[in-house]
């Protein structure tokens, strides 16, 4: 006795999982890339921006105090500018990395000594507290995005 089965219902089912385990990845990558945007984002607003006088002192070479006018002062930028964001994948999932390759960033982002020593310059947090911001909302926020997925792929 023979029997005769047609797999191709079975054949579909399998090629759509396929499609779901890729779409889930796309997801997931565009959910890192997405925090990642956020955490940038969030640090740049938070990086002070110098705010230099248009009066210059110095001193000639006689020893002479010499103080001039400018015609307008100056407005900083480079730290802020310099925040670089990656997205990495890594074992089953991804990798933010944020940095800031300015020589000062990590002085301004955890304090430092006076130039006499005497003080303390206090930190501005802009990488620590952009970080922990995010991660205490991240897992809200791909909870949300992969419910919204499921939603959409159910209705296949």
């Amino acid at each position: 006795m023979r029997f005769k089965c047609d797999f191709s219902e079975l054949d579909n089912y399998v090629n759509k999982m396929q499609e779901l385990n890729t779409s889930f990845e796309a997801l997931i990558e565009t959910i890192a890339k997405e925090i990642a945007s956020e955490l940038l984002a969030r640090a740049k607003e938070r990086t002070p921006v110098g705010k230099y006088s248009n009066v210059v002192n110095f001193t000639t070479k006689d020893g002479k105090e010499v103080s001039f006018t400018t015609k307008k002062s100056k407005t900083g930028g480079v730290l802020r500018n310099n925040w670089a964001i990656a997205v990495k994948s890594k074992g089953t999932g991804y990798q933010i990395v944020l940095t800031n390759n300015t020589k000062y960033a990590e002085y301004v982002e955890y304090g430092h000594n006076t130039p006499n020593r005497k003080g303390w310059v206090p930190g501005k947090f802009m990488m620590t507290t952009s970080v922990k911001e995010i991660n205490e909302e991240s897992e809200f926020y791909i909870n949300e995005k992969i419910r919204n997925w499921l939603r959409s792929v159910l209705l296949w």
